[in-house]
């Protein structure tokens, strides 16, 4: 079924389960070395299935596993505890989850050269590259700050809010359906959203968004078929909880 996983930046990538045109799962590795002696791992989900997740740092063989019951909207990871892989920490292994054996080490190491060209964009220009994506024939106008899914029909925009200062998330179009948004650097991707066709199920287009932050967040979806308008938000300091909404959009809406 093709390869299933992304890289996007240096930082991060994402996994697709039954459709490259649907994902599933974004992933980010931040070097948190300079404020707690570890690297960061975030995930962030737009699924309810089960999901077994691994992480390996390849240099040391320090590794983490992560898991999503069956049934459950994805619950996000914020782990900042269990990577004690920097150079200057003072316990590299023992406060580190587990160690691989040497053949787990050897596989890890001898991982997929391809290259995304997300990835080549970055080599570059240090900027993630925007999707080519079909034409649009919906009345919602993309923008830095808005993205435009299923064929323009739904426009999103968000912002976020910290102590320090607030602004509007940078959009990212990914797919037809699904986008990401970027806070602070073009590098760090910080929220994904799809918009699903769900009518044919129960009658109602589906928003599912999913974060790798805990700062608050913001976000509206507008149907600009009918001006419907859908808000969402994540308070501070709380990981950013998954979004699925089965009804947020009735397929029999009429139009304005």
């Amino acid at each position: 079924m093709g390869d299933r996983r992304q890289a996007l930046t240096n930082d991060t990538g994402d996994f697709w389960f039954f459709s490259p045109d649907n994902i599933e799962l974004v992933v980010k590795v931040l070097d948190g070395c300079s404020f707690n002696e570890r690297y960061w791992v975030y995930f962030g989900g737009l699924t309810d299935v089960k999901v077994i997740m691994t992480v390996v740092d390849s240099e040391t063989g320090v590794a983490a596993t992560y898991y999503n019951p069956p049934g459950t909207p994805f619950r996000p990871v914020q782990d900042v505890d269990s990577f004690a892989v920097c150079s200057q920490g003072g316990n590299l292994y023992g406060q580190s989850r587990y160690l691989l054996t040497d053949g787990e080490m050897e596989s890890a190491r001898g991982g997929s050269n391809r290259t995304s060209p997300f990835a080549a964009s970055l080599a570059d220009s240090h900027r993630p590259r925007r999707v080519a994506l079909p034409q649009e024939h919906g009345a919602c106008e993309a923008d830095d700050r808005t993205l435009c899914l299923k064929g323009g029909r739904f426009a999103v925009r968000a912002r976020w809010e910290t102590a320090d200062g607030a602004g509007d998330a940078t959009a990212w179009p990914l797919t037809a359906d699904t986008g990401l948004y970027w806070f602070f650097g073009p590098n760090n991707v910080e929220m994904v959203i799809k918009v699903l066709d769900g009518c044919g199920i129960n009658g109602h287009r589906w928003v599912f968004a999913g974060g790798l932050t805990d700062v608050a967040v913001t976000m509206t979806v507008t149907d600009s078929e009918t001006d419907e308008v859908r808000h969402y938000e994540n308070p501070a300091g709380t990981p950013f909880q998954p979004i699925q909404d089965l009804k947020a959009f009735s397929c029999s809406a009429p139009a304005p």
